[in-house]
This record gives structure tokens, sequence and C-alpha cells, in this order.
């Protein structure tokens, strides 16, 4: 038989709030000095503090991808520019 969704959805909000882990929408609408005050709050290797950090790494790798974006795309176009080059050469070369 399985099991009610209801009750394993209340029994995980009464795990949460034991912990004081805010729900996946809290977190996701927190701003980063919001989170960065939470995890100063929490008990170090706490469940809170997991979440909490996981949130936070999730965000900054996310910012660092868009840092490094333009990066990876003129990157690509000067592979291809040399790729392009290469070729060219070697057409001239062969006739």
């Amino acid at each position: 038989m399985k099991p009610d969704q209801n009750l394993i959805d209340g029994v995980n909000s009464i795990r949460d709030a034991k912990h004081g882990i805010p729900d996946d929408k809290m977190i996701g609408s927190m701003s980063f000095k919001d989170l960065a005050f939470e995890m100063g709050n929490c008990i170090k290797d706490s469940p809170k503090f997991f979440i909490i950090e996981r949130e936070l790494k999730k965000r900054l790798a996310q910012d660092q991808a868009a840092i490094n974006r333009p990066n990876m795309i003129l990157s690509a176009c000067i592979g291809l520019v040399g790729v392009i080059v290469t070729s060219v050469q070697l057409f001239i070369i062969m006739q």
C-alpha cells in the first residue's frame, strides 16, 4: 500500500520545522544577504546549514557561469576562425 502523500508532506513539514529549515519557495525568494545572515545564525553542520550553504553555492555557480559566458563564446569564435584559416591555407597549398 502506498503511503498517503498528504501524510508524507505533513511529516516532512514537521521535520523541517523542528530544524528551522525554510521551505524551497522561501529559500528561492531570499536575497543573497538574507541567506548569508541565516547561514551565520545556523549551527555548523546542521541540516539547515547544509541546505542554505547549498543554495548559496548554487547561486554562486550561476553567477560565475553568467560571467564566463562571453569568454566561452569568444574562445569558440577564435577557434572557429583558426579552423577556417587553416583550411584556407591547406586549400591554397594543395593547388
